[in-house]
C-alpha cells in the first residue's frame, strides 16, 4: 500500500520500479515495501536498501509518509462502508467485509467483488485484490492467492477449498506461524493437503484444541462473524524493526521507552486510557514472544507505559533473543477519567501537567521537539525522525551488534 499511495499522489511514478525506503546515504537504510514493478527484480521487505539498488539500480526511492498512508486508509474504508456498514479493519491496508444482502449481490459475488475493486479505484486510486468465500478463512486465504497479481479477485467455495489450498505449503495457512509449521513438517504435515489425513485426534495431540480448529477451517466450519465495530479503535501499538538485531536484553530499554512515549502521544490524542499493556518481541528466526498485563486504573502517561512494558521484557525468556523488531501496544482502551484530563484540572499531578506541556510543543512544532533523555543516542530516536516517523528501520547506537560481530 505504501507504493501505491505514492503512485496515487504522483502519476508519473505509475510502472516505475518504486522502494519506499529512508535516506539512500544511509548504509542502514532498509527497505520498507517495493512496488510489484520492483519484486521481480529481488528487491524484497527488510532488505538493505544499497543491496536493493545493486539488484535494480534505476528503481525510484521515495521516502515513507505515514500521515499519508493514514489518508488513504481512511479514504479506502469510507468507500467499503459505501457497500455495506458491516466492515472489520485488519490493517492500514487490510479489511473484512460482510456483503449479504448488499445491492448487486444478485449479479454474483464474482461481479460484486470487481464492482468494489473498480470503485476503489476510481475513488482512491488504488488497486486493490480481493478473496471471496462464505467464512474470513477462506475469504483470507483468497484474497492471499488474488496477490499474486494487481487487482486480482478469487472466489473460493467451501467445496473447492480443499483441492485449491491443498497443494499449498502447510506454512501458507492462514494462522500457523513459523514455530508450528515447524512442528508440523516434522510430522510429516509438509503441505495443506496432509492436514486431511490426520485424524482429528491426532492433531489434538500434537497441537491441542487448535488442531482440529485448522481443519474446520479448511471445511468452512467455526470462522468467526465480521466485527462491525472493529472500526472504533480498541488498541493502541507501535513497534521498531532493527537493520541489526539486537542481542542484549538491555538495549531494548530505551527503545521500549521512546516506544512507550509514542503510545502514551497518541492515546492522549484519542483521549483513552489502557487498562492492558503488551509487548512483543520477535526473535531473529521471526518467532515471536508476547506478554501482557493488567492495568486496573488505566494508564496514559509515558513513564507508566514504560514501566508496565519494562517490566514485561523482564519476563520475556532468554530464548527470545536476539530479537529483530519490538513493539509496546495498549488495549482494553477506556476514556481517560475527566477528573484526570479535565481542561481546567484543579491539581494535576506532575506527570499529566508535564504530558500537558509535551504535547503543546508536539503539536507546534513536530514529534522530534520533545523527546525523553533516556532515548537519545539509541535506536529509539529514529522513531521521531519525521521522515521515518512510524517505521523505523535503522539502529542508531548499535554499531556493534553486541556478541562481537560487527
Amino acid at each position: 500500500m505504501f507504493a501505491a499511495c505514492a503512485v496515487a499522489e504522483d502519476p508519473s511514478l505509475r510502472g516505475k520500479p518504486l522502494i519506499v525506503a529512508g535516506d539512500p546515504e544511509d548504509r542502514r537504510s532498509i527497505v520498507l515495501t517495493a512496488s510489484y514493478e520492483a519484486r521481480p527484480l529481488g528487491v524484497h521487505t527488510a532488505m538493505p536498501l544499497r543491496e536493493a539498488l545493486r539488484l535494480a539500480p534505476k528503481a525510484v526511492i521515495v521516502p515513507p509518509d505515514h500521515a499519508l498512508y493514514r489518508r488513504y486508509h481512511k479514504r479506502l474504508m469510507e468507500t467499503l462502508r459505501g457497500f455495506t456498514p458491516l466492515v472489520e479493519e485488519v490493517s492500514i491496508d487490510e479489511a473484512y467485509l460482510d456483503v449479504a444482502g448488499t445491492p448487486g449481490l444478485e449479479e454474483g459475488v464474482e461481479s460484486l467483488a470487481r464492482h468494489i475493486r473498480d470503485k476503489v479505484r476510481d475513488a482512491c486510486s488504488l488497486t486493490v485484490s480481493l478473496g471471496v468465500s462464505s467464512t474470513r478463512f477462506l475469504a483470507k486465504m483468497a484474497a492471499n492467492l488474488a496477490k499474486d497479481r494487481p487487482g486480482g479477485i478469487v472466489v473460493l467455495g467451501p467445496e473447492d477449498a480443499s483441492r485449491v489450498l491443498g497443494p499449498l505449503p502447510i506454512g501458507a495457512f492462514h494462522g500457523i506461524g513459523k514455530r508450528t509449521e515447524e512442528r508440523l513438517v516434522a510430522r510429516g504435515v509438509s503441505r495443506i493437503s496432509d492436514l486431511e489425513r490426520v485424524v482429528e485426534a491426532g492433531l489434538r495431540t500434537f497441537l491441542g484444541e487448535v488442531g482440529p480448529a485448522f481443519l474446520a477451517d479448511l471445511h468452512g466450519r467455526g470462522s468467526a462473524r465480521v466485527a462491525a465495530e472493529a472500526t472504533d479503535a480498541k488498541s493502541i501499538s507501535h513497534e521498531m524493526t532493527f537493520a541489526r538485531d539486537v542481542v542484549r536484553r538491555e538495549d531494548l530499554l530505551p527503545i521500549l521507552l521512546a516506544l512507550s512515549d509514542q503510545v502514551a502521544w497518541r492515546l492522549r490524542a484519542e483521549r483513552m486510557a489502557a487498562r492492558t499493556v503488551g509487548m512483543r518481541i520477535r526473535h531473529r528466526t521471526f518467532t515471536d514472544h508476547s506478554r501482557q498485563m493488567s492495568v486496573p486504573k488505566g494508564v496514559f502517561l509515558t513513564e507508566e507505559l514504560y514501566g508496565a512494558a519494562a517490566g514485561l521484557l523482564d519476563r520475556m525468556p532468554e530464548a527470545a533473543f536476539p530479537c529483530r523488531l519490538a513493539s509496546v501496544a495498549a488495549s482494553k482502551l477506556t476514556p481517560i477519567p475527566s477528573e484526570r484530563w479535565a481542561l481546567f484540572p484543579s491539581s494535576p499531578s506532575r506527570g499529566e501537567a508535564l504530558a500537558r506541556t509535551v504535547d503543546r510543543l508536539r503539536r507546534r512544532f513536530g514529534q522530534a521537539a520533545v523527546m525523553p533523555a533516556g532515548v537519545l543516542g539509541s535506536p529509539g530516536e529514529d522513531l521521531y525522525d519525521r521522515a521515518l516517523h512510524g517505521s523505523s528501520f535503522r539502529t542508531r547506537g548499535l554499531e556493534k551488534s553486541g556478541d562481537g560481530r560487527d
